[in-house]
């Protein structure tokens, strides 16, 4: 595996660098720890793929884009996941570029539909990014998935009450 080197700019802030395949990968923080933590990233990106993420520009949007027309899904399956991507995920994050996107963005996403009383869309949309952002690292646009970064929101439905014989009769 690669080593990387940490060291303090010239600017006052501190950067990590690593060399990979004769290609030099640079990451540049406030501190120390948080140039040292990156580098921990990038070496376990390199562990698990041996290849450094290379998003680009690419957006939430343009993963999500290429994620569904991907995915072998039957058409009412792929109608829903899109109407939940396009009211609830694109307009809030859609604009973030992978390379800036950060967990505490997603625990936001999920806090601020919560408090907007969905129950059970948190978890959906959880569950979708999570999918479409498993992909984002299989095709190395992402160091990991930061769904796994965050709490997962969770959603119980409420139990219903049956009527008995007696209610149903007087009902009918």
């Amino acid at each position: 595996m690669s080593t990387g080197s940490v060291y303090k700019t010239v600017r006052g802030t501190w950067a990590a660098s690593i060399q990979v395949n004769g290609k030099r990968k640079y990451v540049y923080a406030k501190t120390e720890r948080e140039a040292r933590a990156k580098l921990a990233e990038i070496q376990k990106q390199l562990g698990i793929t041996n290849t450094l993420p290379t998003p680009g520009r690419k957006t939430v949007n343009d993963l999500l884009d290429l994620w569904l027309e991907s995915a072998e899904l039957r058409p009412i399956t792929l109608a829903g996941y899109k109407e939940t991507l396009d009211r609830y995920v694109r307009p809030e994050i859609g604009n973030i570029q992978l390379a800036r996107l950060r967990p505490e963005t997603l625990q936001k996403l999920y806090n601020d539909l919560r408090a907007k009383g969905l129950k059970s869309i948190p978890k959906r949309v959880h569950s979708l990014l999570h999918r479409a952002f498993r992909m984002g690292v299989l095709w190395g646009f992402l160091a990991d998935n930061p769904t796994d970064r965050v709490i997962a929101p969770s959603y119980k439905a409420e139990r219903k009450e049956i009527w008995t014989e007696e209610q149903l009769k007087i009902f009918l």
